[in-house]
């Protein structure tokens, strides 16, 4: 990103980001908020990525793999337990309404499982010679009367 645009910028930052997209660039469409910034947002980017803008595809990757990082790898690491060197989450049966079980204290079960997420959700998976089972079944079954 930062060879597209010729200079370093916080990515992170939709202002940096708008001034370096639509002032330095001079890409088209950039539209401006109410409190006067460029709008960065997922559309908008989305937007420029159809046109074919090469930085808006990276700054697309950028804000999926920092979203991953931030709300899953991070948090994971800190949930580590120091003896046994693994993740423990707790199942829970009563906190949901169809009487599923329910992870908590990390939520395994909000980890994307696509792209990235896949790759993070793998982190969780059992190690030899211990097994995960993942099973879900319906007590509405209409095959059977």
């Amino acid at each position: 990103m930062y060879g597209l645009a010729g200079r370093e910028f916080n990515i992170g930052s939709p202002k940096q980001l708008g001034e370096v997209l639509f002032e330095e660039m001079k890409i088209p469409g950039g539209k401006k908020g109410k409190s006067g910034t460029w709008t960065t947002d997922s559309e908008t980017i989305e937007e420029m990525s159809k046109a074919g803008f090469e930085i808006a595809k990276h700054i697309d990757s950028w804000r999926t793999q920092s979203k991953l990082k931030s709300s899953f790898t991070d948090s994971l690491m800190k949930k580590i337990n120091p003896r046994t060197g693994r993740i423990h989450t707790k199942f829970a049966m009563a906190a949901t309404a169809t009487g599923r079980l329910s992870s908590l204290d990390p939520n395994l079960q909000n980890i994307p499982a696509v792209g990235m997420g896949k790759k993070v959700g793998r982190s969780t998976d059992a190690l030899d010679p211990c097994t995960f089972l993942s099973a879900d079944f319906s007590l509405n079954n209409p095959s059977k009367p």
